[in-house]
């Protein structure tokens, strides 16, 4: 808004012949397009700064005895969700209305994967199939439950500002619902089917 404002005061201000005119007009026009293309992709890349300190001081203990067996109160899920929450107060400072929609759309989905890549980063490392990956099964379903809950709740929260955000939230969190039911499946607590999950 502000470069076509100038180019138009250029333009008043100039002796420029028509085809100058119109060469500045839809010059002024892609140079915008340009830029706003470049601020969107931005904003939706926002997220892997700052998921840096989330994978640094959080992802390591997802899933470990720790986070099966003391972690009661589902801590590291509320320590990302915490962690989101201080990243978006700068985000509501610095961005526009739109690109903290586009900012936020892409932390709901960033959310999902680091939570799945998180479990199968540790059960890459676990080797054995006579051995369980985790020492309860039905109170690691139970971690796994709340944390989802955690950071659904939060980004629920976000969405009263942006209704929107809600349709985001469903088809992102989608791949932990699978996962919540294929766990289930797998531990015999489900009527489902695991071929019902099957795409």
């Amino acid at each position: 808004e502000q470069c076509e404002d100038l180019i138009q005061d250029l333009i008043e201000q100039s002796d420029l012949p028509d085809v100058s005119v119109q060469t500045l007009e839809a010059s002024c026009s892609a140079l915008v397009s340009l830029y706003s293309g470049d601020a969107v992709y931005a904003a939706q890349k926002a997220h892997s700064y700052i998921f840096e300190p989330i994978w640094e001081n959080v992802a390591p203990e997802f899933f470990g005895p720790a986070w099966e067996s003391e972690y009661t109160h589902n801590e590291l899920a509320l320590k990302l969700t915490r962690t989101l929450d201080d990243f978006m107060a700068d985000l509501e400072t610095f961005l526009d209305e739109f690109m903290l929609k586009k900012t936020v759309n892409a932390l709901v989905a960033a959310s999902a994967v680091f939570y799945v890549k998180c479990l199968l980063l540790k059960a890459e490392n676990h080797t054995s199939n006579k051995v369980a990956f985790f020492s309860e099964n039905h109170v690691a379903l139970e971690r796994i439950d709340k944390d989802v809950k955690v950071m659904r709740d939060y980004f629920d929260g976000l969405a009263e500002g942006m209704p929107a955000l809600s349709k985001v939230i469903e088809k992102e969190f989608q791949v932990l619902t699978t996962l919540q039911e294929l766990f289930r499946i797998a531990n015999g607590i489900s009527d489902s089917d695991a071929g019902d999950f099957i795409v």
